[in-house]
């Protein structure tokens, strides 16, 4: 009985996995995606400041 389980654990497992990374690998490219606005905003949001 138990080996019959194991392919959908597996298959669940891999699931949970690929989630996971592609749930990282979003956050990383909001984070990049963010940090590439702000840096070519900069001059714009300095001199608005006055900084």
């Amino acid at each position: 009985m138990h080996i019959l389980w194991l392919p959908e654990i597996a298959f669940q497992v891999a699931v949970y996995l690929q989630v996971q990374l592609v749930d990282k690998a979003s956050k990383w490219m909001v984070l990049i995606g963010k940090f590439v606005i702000a840096w070519s905003r900069r001059g714009r949001i300095t001199s608005h400041f006055g900084v």
